[in-house]
């Protein structure tokens, strides 16, 4: 079959579709993963550069021995100073000054004033006269989070005073550090950012930390005397956390809704292929049902015709003389002609259906007059299959807007399906109408007593062309088109028709039609008493 073997075609091309796009979400999303570390990194990277290279612009302020000697100690520091545009930046400086075996702590400011060590430099002032003595000059303030020394050593090698500044935290934190974020990161950054002095994790400086490891860290506080700085220099500890979560899980989630997009993708594309297999089959067997209509069609008319052309041309010979054989070939071409102008009428109203003109306008119509004139009509029928005809009809049925014709059309062909295919083993039908406790409702049952309807024909016999296999094999002539023409006509006027039959014990069609609004009624009573 070509269109199941393009629809599992179709199938594997999808599966290895599907896997090749697992394989490469996931490698992309381990490539996207090393961007985004490298990214975050590399403005990590940035902000700490800048940050410790204006730092270490703080060491400008110490003198070049060519400065003391020409302008003395306290020239040559006050000159550097009035020159740096970056006071804010710095909350306390001085300059403390070897004198013998003593220190003087000279504040550096407009002035050269000696004034008393404060309080919070008390250890780096131990730690300075402990070194007096001392040859070559290391950092004292590493352990302090934002005091800075730089030694002077002079032509002996010693180190003659000390450039001591202290940060000021509060700058760093509301200017300095906001507008590098700003720089580094935009207005709103993607980030929630922290600095902690490395000795003591508890010292925050900045910002507010998450409860994870971050995303990135970076070293701020560098200070440089002179080479590069050592592995960790840093004394400030930058961290950085994704504000949408770990990095790890913004990623999983992008991976996670790809691979639900290319899902989504690849089920539409199997359901779809799925439908095309089921329309496939269905327009398959379509294809057959309209074949074995045509030649059905092509059956039916032709028997009557035959029947016809025969019985006229007998009519043309001895017959003709003879008046009962006339009136016998009469009432053959009479009943021939009956049974093809059904046949027309269900194809013309089957082919109106599908135009949607199935029933005409809807007007005031009795059921009961509906089913009396239909049973009427079908009297030659019930007499030729000696057929017993029970009918029932609940008096003063409601009203229902409808069309008398088409209805009429429902109850003959209901009949005419009962005595055809239900008279097999028990020769009765049956009739019965009736209204459900509100009056809202006209029920209408055809009942037989034949051999019923197998279950698994149930669900198909109101599909246009469809005969059940015991009709093709008895040769029971017909066109398929009877039931699907009543179930049209029942659901324009808004009703529903269904079967209950089990086999062997006859069927039963129910037809179920809402009652016209109160005004009809009225009006139809009042109208007819």
């Amino acid at each position: 079959m070509p269109a199941l073997a393009f629809v599992c075609a179709v199938a594997i091309l999808c599966l290895v579709l599907a896997i090749l796009q697992y394989r490469w979400i996931a490698t992309v999303s381990e490539a996207e993963r090393d961007r985004l570390r490298a990214d975050l990194d590399r403005q990590i990277k940035l902000l700490t550069d800048e940050f410790n290279t204006r730092l270490n612009a703080l060491r400008g302020l110490v003198p070049q021995p060519s400065e003391i000697d020409s302008l003395g100690v306290e020239t040559a520091y006050l000159r550097r100073w009035q020159r740096f545009d970056k006071k804010s930046f710095v909350k306390r400086a001085a300059v403390a000054i070897r004198v013998d075996d003593r220190l003087e702590l000279h504040r550096l400011d407009s002035s050269f004033k000696l004034f008393d060590w404060p309080e919070d430099w008390s250890d780096l002032r131990e730690q300075m006269i402990a070194r007096l003595s001392d040859r070559g000059g290391g950092s004292m303030t590493e352990n302090e989070p934002s005091l800075i020394e730089y030694p002077r050593f002079g032509k002996d090698g010693r180190e003659h005073e000390w450039l001591v500044i202290e940060i000021s935290i509060e700058y760093t934190r509301n200017v300095l550090l906001p507008e590098l974020i700003r720089q580094r990161f935009g207005s709103a950054p993607e980030f929630d950012l922290q600095i902690v002095f490395e000795k003591g994790p508890s010292l925050v400086l900045f910002g507010a930390g998450r409860d994870r490891m971050p995303d990135a860290s970076g070293r701020l506080f560098e200070v440089q005397y002179g080479g590069p700085p050592g592995p960790h220099a840093g004394r400030w500890v930058l961290n950085a956390w994704r504000t949408a979560g770990p990095l790890d899980d913004v990623v999983n989630r992008a991976k996670y809704l790809n691979l639900t997009v290319s899902t989504t993708i690849f089920l539409m594309i199997s359901a779809a292929a799925w439908a095309l297999l089921q329309y496939t089959r269905k327009a398959y067997r379509l294809a057959d049902v309209q074949m074995n209509f045509v030649a059905g069609i092509s059956h039916e008319l032709r028997t009557p015709l035959s029947v016809i052309a025969t019985a006229a041309y007998n009519l043309r010979g001895r017959v003709a003389q003879n008046p009962a054989q006339v009136e016998k070939y009469g009432a053959l071409i009479q009943d021939e002609a009956d049974k093809l102008t059904g046949i027309v009428e269900q194809v013309l109203l089957y082919a109106g259906s599908k135009a949607g003109h199935v029933i005409r306008q809807r007007e005031p119509v009795l059921l009961d007059a509906i089913i009396a004139e239909s049973v009427q009509s079908s009297r030659t029928l019930f007499d030729k299959a000696n057929c017993v005809v029970e009918t029932r009809i609940e008096d003063h049925l409601p009203v229902i807007l409808g069309d008398a014709m088409a209805l009429r059309q429902v109850i003959k062909n209901l009949i005419n399906n009962a005595v055809k295919y239900g008279t097999e083993g028990g020769n009765w039908v049956g009739i019965f109408a009736s209204s459900n406790e509100d009056r809202s409702q006209v029920e209408v049952r055809v009942a037989d007593r034949g051999p019923g309807i197998p279950l698994q024909e149930q669900e198909h016999i109101f599909d246009a062309f469809y005969r059940g296999r015991q009709a093709i094999a008895d040769q029971i002539h017909g066109t398929g088109l009877g039931l699907n023409l009543v179930k049209q006509i029942i659901e324009a006027h808004e009703g529903t028709i269904s079967v209950r039959s089990d086999p062997g014990h006859g069927a039963e069609f129910v037809i179920r039609i809402p009652a016209a609004a109160p005004q009809y009624q009225d009006e139809f009573s009042h109208t007819f008493g």
